[in-house]
């Protein structure tokens, strides 16, 4: 993932990188890809009540995550360690937490005049997922 990541980053492009992230050195090599390429660094950590992620697991169909009740549970009690990524409560609508991502982004990367993120599908088309 950080490989790619790294590839992605020097053709030019912005990069997402995808993953629960629970383990604080996996954060800090996210941090690390983004620092040795000089461009800005957003981590955004996803925060809602185990019943809001419990309900959302049992909608999910046809999805690409493996993730069930088990691996939320272990999820939630697992020890992520000391935690500097932008917190974001995710119990809130879907277009409410883009928009709080996107406001976000703007701050990350600087931008006094508002910015030019599309709200509309949080993604441009210079942007790559990279999921773990």
């Amino acid at each position: 993932m950080f490989d790619r990541a790294e590839a992605i980053l020097g053709a030019g492009h912005s990069v997402i990188l995808d993953a629960t992230f629970l383990d604080p050195n996996m954060r800090t090599r996210a941090e690390a890809v983004a620092a040795q390429a000089y461009v800005p660094f957003l981590g955004v950590w996803f925060d809602a009540a185990a019943d809001i992620l419990e309900g959302r697991l049992k909608c999910r169909t046809g999805d690409a995550s493996d993730a069930d009740v088990t691996v939320l549970k272990t999820q939630l009690s697992a020890d992520t360690g000391k935690n500097s990524w932008r917190r974001i409560d995710a119990s809130i609508t879907p277009p409410a937490i883009r928009n709080t991502v996107c406001d976000a982004l703007v701050l990350a990367l600087g931008r006094t005049d508002g910015g030019s993120i599309r709200r509309e599908a949080m993604v441009g088309d210079t942007t790559e997922f990279v999921q773990h």
